[in-house]
């Protein structure tokens, strides 16, 4: 007893990886259970997203994730199923609360990142909230407010003014008066917001102007960033696509880059996007990477993806006495991200952590680099120790 006691212990105090360990010593589950459920619902939302259009996009697994798990815990029935089956949530409701809590606890501790997570809960002024529901709220470091729907001027100038303060108004407006209307009478609110700096930062002047191709026959001008050294690399013949991971000061976190070989090749991402995640073979490739700088801001709708996934009842006839005693049914699910990419990293700025003085990578003269041109849409993304934190395409600037 005193021999395990001393290993829990030791688990505590270790870092993201061995907190996967601890997870599964305490739930008697496989470790990588989690991870997994997050990744395969990540591929089955963003080919959902991919269906919509073929804009740039930017999207948060994880707090979408854990704001439709807090909701799932007060809801029952056919509504707890649906929700269950769609995020593959084979589990009881003590272990979902149990995974959540301890990975947003994690994020929150991890060095020379930045992972803020801003997921909020409105509900209309009348109905009032369980208090145990009030409690799990606060272990997915989630806030419930009330709000008057009644005036929807007023509610929305409310619910942005939240979201401001959260990412320094860099998402822009999250909620309009179209999505917020008399009728409502719950929102969830979610959004993620990542800093990060390059191990290898881009060089400042060999960012040139250059086109990218929205289509074979359409180009823009955008500022291209170049640099050179050993990158994983992972280059897929049958499909027809390379993939990139450019890791960041905490070598557990990367971006990935998922390219196809030709300009308008993009349906191939689209049509094979799970086999390109169990297919991957990266080796350590001298590259020559060509990336764009750019920004990508997004608001999405998420209740048409989530019913496309099974999840209805949530949405009308929705059984939620888990959080109040009153008929409540979720009216809106609004997620709001932005994410810009520089020679330094992802949305870099004072406040991110620094880990000290950036490696820079080492020439190798003697050795041809291969090229990894990304001047057509492509795919990005922000792992976490294999993780899934973020995902989305770049298609080329949007209008400001």
């Amino acid at each position: 007893m005193l021999a395990m006691e001393m290993l829990r212990r030791r688990i505590a105090r270790c870092a993201w990886i061995l907190f996967m360990v601890s997870l599964a010593a305490c739930t008697k589950a496989p470790v990588s259970e989690f991870v997994r459920n997050n990744n395969e619902l990540s591929i089955n939302v963003f080919n959902e997203l991919l269906k919509i259009g073929e804009d740039s996009f930017v999207f948060g697994i994880f707090c979408l994730d854990a704001i439709i798990a807090l909701t799932c815990l007060g809801a029952g029935g056919d509504t707890a199923k649906e929700i269950k089956s769609a995020f593959n949530w084979n589990i009881s409701d003590t272990r979902l609360t149990t995974d959540f809590e301890y990975v947003i606890k994690e994020l929150k501790s991890i060095r020379n990142l930045n992972i803020h997570i801003a997921n909020r809960i409105y509900l209309n002024h009348h109905i009032s909230v369980d208090p145990k529901f009030l409690k799990i709220a606060e272990a997915f470091d989630t806030s419930i407010e009330n709000v008057n729907f009644s005036t929807p001027q007023d509610a929305t100038k409310k619910i942005n003014s939240w979201v401001e303060k959260q990412n320094g108004g860099k998402t822009g407006r999250v909620a309009e008066e179209g999505n917020i209307n008399t009728l409502t009478n719950m929102v969830l609110i979610n959004s993620l917001y990542f800093q990060g700096r390059w191990k290898h930062p881009f060089l400042l002047n060999e960012t040139k102007q250059t086109d990218f191709y929205i289509s074979k026959n359409e180009t823009v001008k955008i500022d291209m960033m170049k640099i050179t050294g050993h990158f994983l690399l992972d280059i897929n013949k049958r499909v027809g696509t390379k993939m990139l991971r450019i890791p960041y000061q905490n070598e557990k976190a990367d971006m990935f880059l998922l390219l196809p070989d030709d300009v308008d090749g993009f349906h191939r991402i689209a049509k094979n996007a799970r086999s390109l995640w169990g297919e991957r073979d990266f080796k350590s490739v001298y590259t020559t990477v060509y990336l764009p700088k750019f920004k990508v801001k997004s608001s999405l709708d998420m209740i048409p993806i989530m019913k496309n996934m099974g999840v209805s009842k949530l949405f009308s006839s929705a059984d939620l006495g888990g959080i109040s005693k009153q008929n409540v049914s979720v009216s809106s699910v609004i997620q709001k991200n932005y994410l810009s990419i520089d020679e330094i990293g992802t949305e870099s700025d004072d406040t991110v952590p620094d880990a000290g003085p950036a490696e820079k990578p080492i020439p190798a003269p003697n050795e041809k680099a291969q090229v990894f041109r990304a001047d057509h849409p492509f795919v990005f993304g922000v792992l976490y120790d294999g993780f899934s934190l973020i995902a989305g395409r770049y298609s080329g600037p949007q209008a400001e």
